[in-house]
């Protein structure tokens, strides 16, 4: 008859307690082990995908998101946008004032970029001191233009930082699918020169995209 007083079942309890807590560790073990690799597989992702100042993601995810984007509204029959925004005159501005300021401009930037757009809409960081926006529906050519002329009235204003105020001089160019290409890595080419003539142009400072900007491009 079984009795926790007999010396064998007082083994057999001391065994099957060690068993039970070995188990529990082991369990505890996979478990932080899983949490760890999901971690660091979180923060490789995070790496790859996204800028490691803004957090906006990166020139791979926009590309990415753009080829989902335009087999979607392709498929669809609809409409989408490409703004492309170059920042003029951060790194004289990283010379006067420091990287630590223009760190903080790049990041005013994203957030004003990012809340004067839809959640819908991507905002991504493409190199230093180049943005690009997906537009992912969108009436027709002139609301993208108006959109893309917007953002740079916003961004050549006055912008305040912990130092004090800053300004930019930024070039935009704005595409639009189906009107300017077929294609979605055209649209994000066009989108791209109508902002570098935008560059070479006095007074401008966001273009649409047209046959005239390719032409000229293509003769330089």
């Amino acid at each position: 008859m079984f009795s926790p007083q007999q010396p064998h079942w007082q083994q057999l309890l001391i065994v099957m307690g060690s068993v039970f807590t070995v188990c529990l560790i082991a369990i505890w073990l996979s478990v932080l082990s899983f949490v760890k690799q999901h971690r660091y597989k979180a923060r490789l992702e995070l790496l790859s995908h996204y800028d490691h100042l803004t957090e906006l993601p990166n020139r791979t995810l926009f590309f990415d998101r753009l080829e989902r984007l335009h087999m979607h509204v392709k498929r669809y029959q609809r409409r989408y946008g490409l703004i492309v925004v170059a920042l003029d005159g951060i790194k004289n501005i990283n010379d006067r004032l420091g990287h630590h300021v223009g760190n903080e401009l790049l990041l005013r930037v994203a957030r004003m970029l990012t809340n004067s757009l839809r959640q819908s809409d991507t905002v991504a960081r493409l190199s230093n001191y180049e943005f690009a926006v997906l537009l992912t529906e969108i009436r027709d050519p002139p609301a993208a233009l108006w959109l893309g002329k917007k953002v740079a009235a916003a961004l050549k204003a006055p912008i305040r930082l912990s130092t004090g105020e800053v300004e930019l001089d930024v070039s935009v160019g704005v595409a639009v699918f189906p009107e300017h290409s077929q294609d979605a890595e055209e649209i994000f080419r066009l989108a791209y020169q109508a902002m570098l003539q935008v560059k070479r142009l006095d007074g401008e400072s966001c273009l649409g995209a047209s046959p005239q900007i390719s032409s000229l491009m293509k003769e330089q």
